[in-house]
């Protein structure tokens, strides 16, 4: 009867993997507990590409259906993960984090759940929701409270630049 809540994003990888960010605390009935911001991931799909994911019998699912703990993310110091997304040309797992009313872009490690700072205190950005990569790998952000009044749903879109070591971020401009 545990209960995870505040799963505010999603996304698939190549690998048939689905990551989620549980943005609360969880606490467990048989003991333990996960910090928020925790990362898990869950196999949706095998390496052939046949589904994994089973309807969950609440008895013998045999491991499917079941959301993995990879780490709790540190360096968030405030806000909510909201928006996860993979960037096609990097395979690098892309985050939006709250921050008091400009939003933070990181990358978090798929694997520890370390994060590393792209952007502090997006200039354009009110409060995004969601982030999503086309297949050229441009970035897009869907900002729940932006335009001239701050009530909008705004589409924005993330000019990158890839050419160090570590992307940094040139600029933000309404689709």
């Amino acid at each position: 009867s545990d209960v995870f809540s505040d799963i505010e994003s999603f996304t698939l990888n190549e690998q048939g993997f689905a990551y989620v960010v549980g943005n609360s605390t969880v606490d467990f009935s048989g003991g333990g507990s996960f910090a928020s911001p925790h990362l898990y991931r869950m196999r949706i799909f095998e390496g052939d590409g046949t589904l994994a994911v089973t309807p969950d019998d609440a008895t013998a699912s045999g491991g499917y259906n079941v959301l993995e703990s990879v780490a709790a993310i540190p360096g968030i110091s405030s806000g909510a993960v909201n928006g996860l997304d993979f960037d096609p040309i990097s395979g690098d797992l892309y985050a939006v984090v709250e921050n008091g009313g400009r939003d933070d872009l990181v990358i978090i490690d798929r694997l520890t759940g370390a994060t590393t700072m792209i952007a502090a205190s997006m200039d354009g950005t009110d409060d995004v929701e969601d982030i999503q990569f086309d297949e050229y790998g441009n970035l897009y952000l869907l900002d729940d409270d932006g335009g001239a009044n701050e009530t909008d749903d705004v589409l924005l879109m993330a000019t990158l630049d890839r050419s160090g070591l570590l992307p940094s971020l040139i600029s933000i401009s309404v689709v």
